[in-house]
């Protein structure tokens, strides 16, 4: 199995599979209004083609839901044995968006003020 780029949240993966599989089911029906072999032929192929990809993305969706589950109880066993070392990794991981935060708005308004732009 090929695995997702991390860069893309896996519930838009998933809306784009489905979005791709209704697009496929609807140009499948308007290929079975056409009469013939050849048509027949593409049909039977998309629909197992379909028939894979829908069990490929439930067998995909599983084995995430499996991963989460398993990382939340690695987690939470390790919160559980040592929780001031998770309280300390909380407050690290907080201070540090909180600085990025900060530096990002402190950029915002330094460059709307260069724009020449009204400030509030």
């Amino acid at each position: 199995m090929r695995n997702a780029p991390s860069h893309v949240p896996s519930e838009l993966l998933f809306e784009r599979l489905h979005a791709a599989l209704a697009e496929a089911q609807e140009l499948m029906k308007s290929v079975s209004t056409v009469s013939g072999e050849r048509p027949r032929a593409l049909q039977a192929r998309m629909e197992g083609r379909i028939a894979r990809a829908g069990r490929n993305l439930a067998r995909i969706r599983a084995e995430s839901a499996y991963r989460t589950a398993s990382l939340v109880r690695a987690t939470d066993r390790y919160v559980q044995r040592n929780p001031w070392r998770g309280v300390g990794i909380v407050a690290g991981l907080s201070a540090t968006l909180g600085l990025i935060a900060g530096v990002w708005i402190a950029r915002a308004v330094l460059h709307r003020t260069d724009s020449g732009a009204p400030t509030s």
